[in-house]
């Protein structure tokens, strides 16, 4: 099944942003498409900070950071984080143009002729804009690929919540069912307060949260997963996915939720005071891949290893197939 939504919202950097053009089927565009090379540069450089300011200002940062500021802050700038300066207005209305995006469609199964469409509201839908949908990039005689526009132009400017659905007359063949269980992490080093997430083929977790004591660990410790085994469902084709990855925080992370009513430039200050220059270390991913074809089955130990090479936890995983 393939799934479509789009929430058109009111923000945008530029006025020529209507301008940019759908490239290549996939829709959407970039603000550089639309900038000349010195547009460019301003855009994307820090500022907007006058002169004489910055006589005041950099020292300032520099001593809150006890280092040396290794780039220009510039008079003229694109967004910013200082709460200075004439940034352009970032409200623009979404009436000023269509929209049209592309969805792959999923292979048909065996005998299939004809694409089922399944259209859902969403309570934040406001618009009257109906989409319009057409089968495009046939192969073998059926599309490949749903095409949705939106004839926003010189219509409302209320969102856009739908979810589209897309299947075919005839489903593929029943699936295959594995039950995925994470046992538990093996702490090698790196000790600390650990942010641990899971993806089971699709499906996530924060494993920090379902254990506590990740957010405290130590040098040798091995940490219980509670929960039950995860389904997973396979086509023949398919290899089940599990992979485990995470951080240690080091400190700004305690200031999450804490920062509001203050501009970024205003809590980046605050990040400075507070953690200096020192950044959340990467713990690293475990990956465990196993084809369908090769009958998973059993329990893994699958070892994390970071960018650097290190190696911080194994993470226990039991996979069962399901008759």
């Amino acid at each position: 099944m393939a799934v479509a939504g789009l929430n058109p919202n009111k923000r945008s950097q530029k006025p020529a942003i209507p301008d940019i053009r759908p490239g290549e089927g996939y829709g959407g565009g970039r603000i550089r498409d639309v900038l000349s090379s010195d547009d460019q540069a301003r855009y994307y450089q820090a500022g907007p900070l006058a002169p004489l300011l910055s006589l005041l200002v950099i020292p300032l940062i520099e001593n809150l950071a006890d280092a040396s500021l290794t780039g220009q802050i510039y008079p003229q700038a694109g967004p910013s984080a200082f709460p200075w300066g004439a940034p352009s207005p970032e409200l623009r209305a979404i009436n000023d143009m269509d929209y049209d995006f592309d969805v792959p469609l999923p292979p048909p199964a065996d005998g299939a002729t004809a694409v089922l469409l399944e259209v859902s509201k969403h309570p934040q839908h406001t618009t009257a804009v109906a989409e319009t949908v057409t089968y495009t990039n046939p192969v073998n005689g059926l599309p490949t690929t749903a095409h949705i526009h939106l004839p926003y132009n010189s219509a409302d400017s209320g969102n856009y919540a739908r979810t589209l659905k897309f299947s075919w007359d005839i489903s593929p063949p029943p699936p295959n069912h594995l039950q995925v269980a994470l046992n538990r992490i093996n702490v090698i080093g790196t000790a600390g307060k650990w942010q641990l997430w899971a993806d089971m083929s699709g499906q996530w977790s924060y494993l920090s949260g379902l254990a506590p004591a990740l957010l405290q660990t130590k040098s040798g410790q091995s940490v219980t997963l509670p929960g039950d085994p995860v389904d997973v469902w396979l086509g023949a084709n398919d290899t089940l996915r599990v992979f485990v990855q995470g951080y240690r925080d080091n400190c700004l992370d305690d200031s999450f939720g804490k920062l509001f009513g203050m501009s970024s430039y205003e809590a980046g200050l605050s990040f400075l005071q507070k953690c200096g220059l020192i950044d959340s270390d990467d713990l690293g991913g475990a990956l465990l891949e196993l084809p369908l074809e090769a009958a998973p089955r059993g329990n893994y130990t699958v070892p994390a290893v970071a960018p650097d090479g290190s190696r911080n936890f194994t993470v226990d995983i039991t996979v069962n197939p399901i008759p």
